[in-house]
């Protein structure tokens, strides 16, 4: 399971400090999340 979190606060580090796999704030798109999600899944296989 990958945990991702976004909105116009939220930092990387701070979604690290609060469990989540990775953090996405402002100026971060759909494709952002997409390329990391797809990265973490190689990564785990």
């Amino acid at each position: 399971m990958i945990l991702c979190c976004g909105g116009p606060r939220i930092s990387h580090e701070l979604a690290q400090e609060l469990g989540y796999d990775a953090g996405f704030g402002p100026h971060t798109y759909a494709e952002d999340v997409a390329s990391f999600v797809l990265t973490k899944l190689v990564e785990s296989k």
